[in-house]
């Protein structure tokens, strides 16, 4: 088939809203124990100067599929937008 081929080990880059720092933090919660568990400024400081979080694909789909739905009234991510950055296309 043709068309970009990308590995879903490869980053991608996300605007978070509020809903979406808080769900990428509970994703976390879920597996770490008490003692490991991070506040929520942690996932907000990776965002870089374009507000921009950088993900696997994988652990994106992991961290956001199972919330995300047709008719969703909430976003975790600006304008259902993902980012695929320039380096995988030369």
């Amino acid at each position: 088939m043709e068309g970009l081929r990308f590995n879903i080990n490869n980053h991608i880059g996300v605007r978070l809203t509020p809903k979406g720092f808080a769900r990428w933090k509970a994703n976390d919660d879920a597996i770490l124990p008490k003692e490991f568990q991070r506040p929520l400024s942690y996932y907000e400081d990776q965002q870089d100067a374009n507000g921009y979080v950088r993900f696997c694909l994988w652990m994106f789909m992991q961290t956001f599929g199972p919330h995300i739905y047709m008719g969703m009234k909430e976003t975790y991510f600006e304008s259902n937008e993902i980012v695929i950055p320039s380096v995988y296309f030369e």
